[in-house]
């Protein structure tokens, strides 16, 4: 007897993620289209469960020093990696935290948003 399973059962979880970047970033991955680590020496990056928290933490960024520009790009992540991490609550919503080695198993989804 032949057992088949569920696509859906077999079909890898992913929840969507945002990140606000700035010019650099994006110009990046646009040119690679891989998150690649920080160039501050950061050993990981940040990324918020919705649009608007990510857009959040741009503006706030931006009113501290930071990039002017701040494009939001989001990224599908697996549930197997999603759950790998520290989920964190920043001050502008829950977070996840993805470690730079780590960063290849997490495809970004480019779209700009000034």
């Amino acid at each position: 007897m032949i057992e088949y399973q569920n696509e859906l059962e077999t079909a890898p979880q992913t929840t969507t993620l945002f990140r606000a970047v700035d010019s650099a970033e994006m110009a990046d991955l646009q040119s690679t289209g891989v998150w690649n680590p920080a160039l501050n020496g950061a050993v990981g990056k940040g990324f918020f469960y919705s649009l608007e928290d990510a857009e959040r933490f741009g503006v706030q960024q931006a009113a501290t020093g930071g990039p002017s520009t701040s494009i939001v790009t989001s990224t599908a992540l697996t549930a197997l990696v999603q759950n790998s991490y520290q989920q964190s609550a920043a001050t502008e919503g829950p977070a996840v935290f993805i470690l730079n080695q780590d960063l290849p198993q997490v495809t970004p989804e480019v779209s700009s948003k000034p």
